[in-house]
């Protein structure tokens, strides 16, 4: 394995930049408001077909 400060195909930029382990659950939770807000919307005029 390489080492990050000597491996030639990673980009400066890159070596420093440290990304928060939080991004991936805050993310998962705007897409799953924006998919549960948008299905809503989509079907709030819908019918089950389901007769009680």
């Amino acid at each position: 394995m390489k080492d990050r400060n000597t491996d030639p195909t990673i980009p400066g930029g890159f070596i420093k930049t440290k990304v928060t382990g939080s991004v991936e659950p805050v993310t998962a939770f705007v897409v799953d408001i924006y998919i549960t807000a948008t299905l809503t919307w989509l079907l709030r005029k819908e019918t089950s077909g389901y007769k009680s």
